[in-house]
């Protein structure tokens, strides 16, 4: 399954735009950042001049669209949890990737 990146989405009716960067790991060691009370979402690409696989770039994004749903949901605690949301996005991404469907 090919995972599309999205221009925006909505949670809750609110909708959250994705933004591609050029320089976000150089500003705070990250790759993805998920802007909760801006409901944007900011993914780097290119790390130190080394383009990241598309498979890195989806599990970002789903690392970061993670946050925004514990977020969303008023989870404040799970979405401060690093292990939790990185596992979850991890296994949702290995999921979504290897889903077989019925002909």
């Amino acid at each position: 399954m090919n995972i599309k990146i999205p221009k925006s989405f909505q949670l809750f009716g609110q909708t959250i735009t994705v933004h591609f960067v050029p320089h976000l790991a150089s500003e705070n060691g990250n790759i993805g950042e998920a802007r909760l009370g801006e409901n944007k979402i900011y993914l780097q690409d290119n790390v130190e001049g080394r383009k990241m696989s598309k498979e890195q770039i989806e599990w970002v994004f789903l690392h970061e669209l993670t946050h925004m749903i514990f977020s969303h949901m008023g989870e404040d605690e799970l979405t401060q949890n690093e292990i939790l949301v990185d596992n979850f996005s991890r296994l949702l991404h290995q999921s979504l990737k290897t889903m077989k469907y019925k002909d």
